[in-house]
């Protein structure tokens, strides 16, 4: 809205950590689809072929292993708002349960900028063991920007304007995105849809500058059998649809005390409907299920040896955040120090219908027929406090710069299964000479865990203890015991990384520059299995021994409980989850920049 800008700095979101900051321009360069797209950016990473987008993409960040720690550790923020997955609990091949959050659900078209901290961050940035991605959408005025992108796999349009609404009546921002992709050209049964759109106003009133955004996702996954089949009813469909609110505010009080007051608040709602059909089958002839919720003998249920049937998943998660930040300074002679510190809340729900079944007495999985209704599952509550110091010190001409602060956080306090974990972190940086930067960073990260590791379902323990028959299918008696483990993760762990790095900055003429870091990162409480083991006595019966004695007339068999044939002591695991993955990168990075290249 100003006739005339000066720019005199730009601060990164990262502050004093080693970073990488992706312009609008590097965007359209590359022709991003998602922002998976961008990542291939930062040192270290692979470059990509033209994307399918038919199967969930995650970020790792400094490996190149499929890491579902370190995927579950990237904290990736929109708009000041996490875009979580702690309560994805629809573990099919469309979603990854634990894992990282599939970044096909963010288009690009409408991102002003991204950055990713890849050092050790501000302490303003948590719940995270691997580090962060920054991500602002655009506002204020824009032309109308108009883009179709056709490759052999994707066809994509998008369309945005910002308007300005008078002297003060302030900005407004609307965008549309459409995205086709097929994982074959030749073959249209597995394919995958996106639209995005979304709405910001930003405005100022005398000390108080706010922006307010809607948005809407929608994917929809596809795996349909060849058109020949189609009769057979065998189709699997995703549908996932996320609604987010966010509204984020500074005031500039220019106090002693309170320089600027920022604060965010968000809301992200969403629908996510897994549907399969298909034919399940046996090689073994009639097949038994399982089906009880108590422990005891039971009467199994058995089934033709191939059948139609039908279900799926429904999770609705439910995320509230709230953060509010104080900034002021101080500065004592050649001192200067910018205080930051803030507290933030978490609040998320899984509540969906969970697993089910179309037909109970038809089920997808038949030796693990029990669905969990999501619902049913606490939500999580965390709450989160922060301190930072910024010193800026100059020395004979040698600038020195401290990010120091401190960062605790508690996930379900007042529970037996709460945990908490305090951060420290410190990035140091000084110029012992004019063209060069000496950088050191230490620094602690936390990710708490997900509903998948602090509440996982029961575990059911099942064994065939009669299986009796004439040779007539019809006649044929099954009974399965059943012993129930009540899995209890109330010892986990936060997933904790302690970071080290060093490095330098070397300054070139004409703004070019050549960076050297070097780095260690060791996750030693990832989430993983736990092996604790349990054992089981179950006793086994069958004619031979009188255990089991056939009806002569019409009926069922009687078993003899005091007569098994033998007993069998059965070990399994407990099922719960533990801090027992770990990993260790090590690595250096290396960034050169050319500066601005002049058209000839």
């Amino acid at each position: 809205a100003l006739d005339e800008v000066n720019v005199v700095a730009t601060k990164n979101e990262a502050g004093q950590a080693t970073s990488s900051k992706i312009g609008r321009q590097a965007i359209d360069h590359l022709q991003a689809t998602s922002l998976a797209d961008l990542m291939q950016l930062l040192p270290g990473q692979l470059l990509r072929q033209n994307s399918d987008m038919t199967s969930p993409e995650q970020f790792y960040l400094r490996t190149l292993n499929a890491d579902k720690n370190n995927a579950f550790g990237v904290s990736i923020m929109v708009d000041g708002i996490p875009m979580s997955n702690d309560v994805n609990l629809n573990s099919n091949e469309f979603n990854v349960v634990g894992g990282g959050y599939d970044l096909r659900k963010i288009g690009t078209d409408n991102i002003e900028s991204v950055e990713v901290i890849r050092g050790v961050p501000s302490v303003e940035y948590g719940d995270l063991s691997a580090g962060a991605v920054i991500v602002k959408t655009s506002v204020g005025k824009s032309p109308y920007q108009a883009r179709v992108k056709v490759n052999p796999s994707i066809v994509q349009a998008s369309l945005g304007k910002g308007w300005r609404l008078g002297n003060d009546g302030g900005f407004l921002n609307g965008s549309f995105d459409y995205l086709k992709s097929s994982g074959d050209p030749r073959k249209k049964t597995n394919s995958f849809d996106r639209i995005n759109a979304s709405v910001a106003y930003m405005n100022t009133f005398g000390v108080w500058r706010m922006t307010t955004r809607f948005g809407y996702s929608g994917i929809i996954d596809n795996i349909q059998q060849d058109p020949d089949e189609v009769e057979d009813g065998t189709y699997t469909e995703n549908k996932d649809y996320t609604l987010k609110f966010s509204h984020e505010g500074t005031f500039s009080f220019n106090k002693a005390l309170s320089r600027t007051l920022r604060y965010n608040v968000g809301v992200t709602t969403g629908h996510s409907d897994y549907f399969t059909s298909k034919i399940v089958s046996s090689s073994t002839g009639r097949a038994p299920i399982f089906t009880a919720k108590e422990e005891g003998i039971h009467e199994a249920i058995l089934l033709p040896a191939s059948y139609a049937t039908s279900g799926g998943t429904i999770g609705k998660p439910l995320s509230v955040f709230a953060k509010v930040s104080n900034d002021f300074f101080v500065k004592v002679g050649p001192l200067n120090q910018r205080f930051n510190l803030g507290v933030e809340y978490r609040y998320s729900k899984n509540r969906g219908k969970g697993d089910y079944n179309t037909n109970d007495a038809l089920p997808l999985r038949p030796t693990s027929a029990r669905p969990r209704g999501f619902n049913e599952i606490p939500a999580l509550n965390q709450l989160a406090a922060y301190f930072e110091d910024n010193i800026m010190l100059n020395i004979n001409e040698c600038p020195i710069t401290i990010q120091a602060g401190l960062r605790y956080t508690v996930l379900q306090p007042g529970k037996s299964e709460s945990v908490w974990s305090l951060s420290p972190r410190v990035n140091l940086s000084f110029s012992p000479l004019k063209w060069l930067d000496v950088k050191a960073a230490y620094g602690k990260n936390a990710k708490t865990p997900g509903l998948t590791h602090l509440y996982p379902d029961l575990k059911y323990v099942d064994r065939m203890i009669v299986n009796y028959g004439t040779g007539n299918p019809d006649e044929q008696y099954m009974l399965y015991d059943t012993r129930i483990i009540h899995v209890n993760n109330s010892s986990l762990k936060n997933s904790t990384t302690t970071r080290y790095e060093v490095g330098f900055d070397v300054k070139l003429p004409k703004d070019r520059m050549v960076s050297i870091s070097a780095f260690r990162d060791k996750n030693d409480l990832g989430f993983g299995s736990l092996s604790k083991y349990v054992t089981y006595a179950f006793d086994y019966y069958d004619t031979s021994n009188g255990g089991v004695v056939p009806n002569q007339g019409e009926g069922k068999p009687t078993v003899d409980y005091t007569k098994p044939y033998k007993r069998d002591t059965v070990m399994t695991t407990t099922g719960e989850t533990g801090n027992t993955s770990g990993s260790v990168n090590e690595g250096v990075e290396l960034e050169i920049n050319l500066g601005k290249i002049n058209p000839i």
